[in-house]
């Protein structure tokens, strides 16, 4: 569901992958893919699972809930920025070749390109999404938004 989430595990089968996760068809994915988690979950009756089942079948269901609760907010759609955990941050990580994605054999280097021109694509949309939240005034409050865009000017500086 996540490509980016597997590089920073180490599984880099998807390196060259990076969905746009502000597309319909992505946020559509994304719901049945939780929606499918928490009836899987119901079918697993505490009654016949030991109590470190029990808790994990707790744990994935808070995960599955807090999941499609935070889905049906608009911060994640129209608040794409913010200072501490934001795709540009992580792109920027990712871009020195020394990250969760390194840059050990040209295969991994194409990886990342074509990683990179997806991540245009989730860029645009990101653009037009923020363009819409601005119109709507859902946008992140001055006070935040002062400390972000001194992240953006760093990450465009050469040294």
């Amino acid at each position: 569901l996540n490509p980016a989430d597997a590089s920073f595990i180490g599984d880099h089968r998807f390196d060259a992958s990076f969905p746009n996760l502000l597309s319909d068809d992505y946020r559509k994915e994304y719901d049945i893919f939780y929606t499918t988690y928490v009836s899987k979950l119901d079918s697993f009756k505490d009654v016949n699972l030991t109590e470190s089942e029990q808790m994990s079948k707790a744990v994935m269901a808070w995960d599955c809930e807090m999941a499609l609760a935070q889905a049906s907010f608009k911060n994640h759609l129209l608040m794409l920025f913010d200072q501490l955990s934001t795709v540009n941050l992580t792109m920027t990580q990712w871009a020195t070749g020394t990250s969760a994605q390194p840059f050990k054999t040209v295969e991994s280097y194409n990886n990342w390109l074509k990683r990179l021109d997806q991540y245009n694509i989730w860029l645009q949309s990101a653009e037009a999404l923020m363009k819409e939240g601005i119109k709507s005034r859902y946008v992140l409050p001055k006070s935040l938004t002062v400390r972000v865009i001194p992240q953006f000017d760093a990450l465009t500086t050469v040294k």
